[in-house]
């Protein structure tokens, strides 16, 4: 998943932007990106690796949601494709608020 979100950073031209805003901006992507794709492969999962999953978002840091991806994606071959168009969708909703990022700096 970081490669498409590095991706996503070059599509949505933030590279100029201050380091701690491409950061949090990065990282916002990256989790909701995570989160949607997830939602999606819920379907395909057992009451008992959701709960799984569930337990390890409660305690969530980055080294957990990397191992949950890793696990999914074995469960669910769809996962990576579910990531892949998640990350489109968050480059094609968020190009207008980084425009007025961009407009609002100059």
């Amino acid at each position: 998943m970081p490669d498409l979100i590095l991706d996503a950073a070059k599509k949505l031209d933030i590279q100029n932007f201050p380091v701690e805003i491409q950061e949090e901006i990065l990282a916002k992507a990256g989790e909701l990106v995570f989160r949607a794709s997830l939602g999606r492969a819920l379907p395909y999962l057992s009451e008992n690796e959701k709960e799984t999953i569930e337990k390890f978002l409660e305690e969530k840091n980055g080294d957990e949601l990397e191992l949950i991806s890793r696990v999914v994606a074995q469960k669910v071959p769809e996962f990576k494709d579910f990531v892949a168009e998640e990350t489109e969708f968050f480059i094609r909703d968020s190009r207008a608020a980084v425009a007025a990022m961009r407009t609002a700096g100059k």
